[in-house]
């Protein structure tokens, strides 16, 4: 069974005068939306709040964008005996590498005390907004950025782990998935084959328009002014309408489409100014249609999606106001960091259904879309539909010749078309942006893709044969047989125990620790290792858990280990069988 890896805390509470589980389940389950299993189990009531508290603590390390799935482990829980009310509980939660300990710390005492102020606070809407007030501003605003991932991150990972690829985290949001010549590294969406030159040009929209249209691929008109009045020269040369946006700006920020005059260019050139780093604005002419977002990986088309505005959808009885006022209080009761989007009803919004003849009192038909902004962006939100499998091949192979003029490996290619189902030199659509680290499996239809995008960068989800061989001097010697069989197979294997490591050509590797953890870790990160065999001759995993999972084989030679703690001494019989059922996943 694949687990994450874990590491053991203890801490100290007291016992409530009363476990009302009812009350706290309810909050857990429809404030946080913690799903409850059987979480009791035990005729110890302490016992059954700390598995609740397991349960909050992954949902707070989920909201500060960290991969921490497993629920955690209760090891044991100890009454005082001098103190009745007071215990200690020992527990083990999933270890994420590179996070400080003051983050699982503060998370910690956090879920603690706010567990018995659930089970003593009754569930109102009032009670609701104070808990996640508390959330914000204790854990998410504090911790904010200590993972360093991005919203594709977690979908991502969600998926390595349902796929049980092996993943660890290497620091500032940057994750290898799979071991040894397996494996790859992802931050975000983007992987260790983008090109940082590519990354460099696509931050530059005008650049990218320039090398998309010396290459032949459809570019839009467009040039950069760096005045109003140098703006209304390129808009008047270009002709109206226009679309005023940054050169060098993010998710939508500071863009205005349909711009028709001079008095419209002005407001628009300030408002593409104030979100512009080098304070350069593109002036391009307007294309009839709707922007496509093409997800391209390893020159594949992994999925396309057609850009619409964050929209209502009808149901031929209630009115707009009615519609967008139900769907909020929807979003409202879920926590701040599982809403989506907020469905507007401002003086933007009117504006937009105005045009369609509409109003907040209209009553638009079953299944209708009506849109409550001109564009989507990432500040409104927006409606994709899924144009994966009508997309023109025409338009899918642009996608993939822009992706292979910047060298990117993962890109998302956005395509300004009327009809993605008809080729682009027909009804002239044109790559609107070409998106270095595009945001993935944000979206329902997105996440239904990544596991395709998986299989696709990783060869056998990125799993090396591991195997392991417990014992003293024989376990070595049937450890360096094992590999001198994988050897004559073409397979660079390696061997380690905790003091030694030899690689695939039979040499000794220096490394400057004596740890079998670390020494392991440290083979999973050489793209050179194909196979590994671990020599376990210490019982240091019972202390630090497994370094690797989805072990192959394990050889149990003798039961000659010795103490990581103190090398003299012998391990003891039991510990030998603990250590056993440990590697065995037991």
């Amino acid at each position: 069974m694949y687990m994450q890896h874990t590491r053991n805390f203890t801490f100290n509470l007291n016992s409530p005068k009363k476990f009302n589980f009812d009350l706290l389940d309810d909050w857990l389950v429809s404030a946080l939306k913690i799903e409850i299993k059987d979480q009791k189990g035990s005729n110890i009531p302490m016992e059954s709040l700390i598995k609740r508290e397991l349960l909050f603590i992954r949902s707070l390390m989920q909201a500060i964008l960290l991969p921490y799935f497993d629920t955690g482990t209760l090891l044991k829980v100890k009454q005082d005996k001098k103190i009745p009310l007071q215990w200690s509980a020992s527990v083990a939660l999933v270890y994420i590498e590179n996070i400080p300990d003051i983050c699982y710390e503060m998370i910690i005492n956090f879920a603690i005390k706010n567990i018995y102020w659930m089970m003593n606070t009754q569930l109102t809407d009032e009670n609701r907004e104070k808990l996640y007030e508390r959330i914000e501003k204790e854990i998410i605003h504090k911790l904010k950025g200590v993972s360093g991932s991005g919203k594709s991150t977690i979908p991502i990972l969600t998926a390595v782990y349902d796929k049980k690829i092996p993943f660890f985290h290497l620091g500032g949001g940057t994750y290898q998935l799979g071991y040894g010549s397996k494996s790859r590294l992802i931050n975000r969406s983007t992987s260790d084959l983008d090109s940082s030159i590519g990354a460099k040009l696509s931050n530059d929209k005008m650049m990218t328009s320039n090398i998309v249209r010396m290459a032949g691929l459809p570019a839009p008109v467009n040039a950069v002014a760096n005045s109003v009045k140098n703006a209304i020269i390129i808009a008047r040369k270009i002709g109206w309408p226009v679309v005023v946006k940054p050169v060098d700006a993010d998710r939508g920020e500071g863009v205005t489409v349909g711009v028709r005059n001079d008095k419209q260019l002005k407001i628009a050139f300030e408002k593409a100014k104030r979100f512009s780093r080098s304070k350069r604005i593109i002036i391009e002419r307007e294309v009839n249609g709707v922007a496509h977002r093409i997800f391209i990986a390893k020159d594949k088309l992994i999925y396309a999606v057609k850009r619409l505005p964050i929209s209502i959808e009808g149901d031929g009885v209630k009115e707009i106001s009615d519609l967008i006022k139900e769907e909020n209080e929807t979003i409202r009761n879920n926590p701040p960091w599982l809403r989506k989007k907020i469905f507007p009803d401002d003086k933007e919004a009117i504006e937009v259904i105005k045009k369609l003849n509409y109003s907040l009192a209209s009553i638009p038909k079953k299944k209708e879309l009506v849109p409550l902004r001109v564009i989507e962006s990432t500040a409104s939100g927006g409606t994709p539909q899924n144009v994966t499998d009508i997309i023109h091949p025409d338009n899918t192979d642009v996608a993939i010749r822009a992706a292979r003029l910047f060298g990117l490996e993962v890109s998302g290619i956005d395509i300004i078309s009327e009809d993605i189902t008809k080729p682009w030199h027909v009804n002239g659509a044109v790559i609107n942006e070409v998106n270095f680290a595009p945001a993935f499996g944000v979206s329902e239809i997105a996440k239904n893709y990544i596991s395709s995008y998986l299989d696709l960068i990783l060869d056998d989800d990125g799993n090396i044969p591991i195997i392991v061989a417990v014992g003293g001097s024989l376990a070595m010697e049937i450890a360096l047989k094992e590999q001198s069989e994988l050897m004559q197979k073409g397979i660079s294997c390696f061997v380690s125990s905790h003091n030694v490591t030899i690689n695939g050509l039979r040499k000794g590797m220096i490394l400057p620790f004596k740890s079998l953890y670390k020494r392991c870790r440290a083979l999973l990160m050489n793209r050179q290792v194909e196979a590994i065999i671990l020599v376990v001759q210490t019982d240091e995993f019972l202390y630090s858990g497994l370094p690797c999972s989805n072990i192959k084989k394990v050889i149990n030679a003798d039961d000659k280990l010795i103490s990581s703690k103190n090398l003299q001494n012998k391990v003891s019989q039991d510990r030998v069988e603990a250590l056993i059922k440990l590697i065995n996943g037991e």
